[in-house]
């Protein structure tokens, strides 16, 4: 066998070899991007079962610290997810724009993972509604709660004597008067309450 046979056949081997490594650099960059495509839906999965769910607090404390956990939840999940999103996204765009083989399955995979992202933070944003107006709705039972609280203490007050000489009289007309503003006040915050 002469050298020039053997130069070509080891550069024809050597060809063979580099286009081989390519392959598998492609491969190991594809089930490295799955890899991180799998873990964030499962990421985002184990997210919507907390902003899916349906607890509306039993309470206005409870509904409180509710909406005050939610409320860094939903920052937390949205500043490190948004981050990891596009990370891979990033890696998913270089390897279809280096024209990979299954540009096609990295593109179906860039979509699912930005349509999960897009849903889970449409499912946080419907969950902090439902939680504002459950506040709204506790806080209005609170308050009514603490006003009628209020206005039966004030009717404690109240004495049921009439009087019996002018002093007396004029001291529970006093009282009376100062009932009344008192009442009135309360009518006033019973009225915001509505508005």
């Amino acid at each position: 066998m002469r050298q020039s046979q053997v130069d070509k056949l080891y550069a024809g081997l050597k060809d063979l070899s580099e286009e081989r490594r390519g392959k598998l650099d492609e491969r190991l960059r594809l089930f490295q991007l799955n890899r991180e495509v799998d873990d964030l839906e499962q990421w985002i999965a184990e997210r919507e079962v907390v902003a899916g769910s349906h607890e509306l607090g039993q309470d206005y404390e409870h509904v409180t610290m509710l909406q005050e956990r939610f409320r860094e939840f939903a920052r937390d999940t949205g500043n490190i997810g948004q981050e990891r999103v596009d990370t891979v996204n990033q890696q998913a765009d270089d390897l279809i724009n280096t024209g990979h083989g299954d540009a096609a399955t990295i593109a179906e995979w860039k979509d699912g993972l930005n349509e999960a992202w897009a849903d889970l933070l449409e499912l946080i944003d419907t969950r902090t509604q439902i939680l504002a107006a459950s506040f709204e709705l506790h806080k209005f039972y609170h308050d009514a709660k603490e006003i009628l609280h209020r206005i039966l203490d004030k009717h404690k007050k109240l004495p049921e004597e009439l009087g019996r000489d002018q002093n007396t009289v004029e001291t529970l007309q006093r009282m009376h008067t100062t009932f009344e503003h008192d009442i009135q006040a309360l009518g006033t915050q019973v009225l915001e309450m509505w508005d």
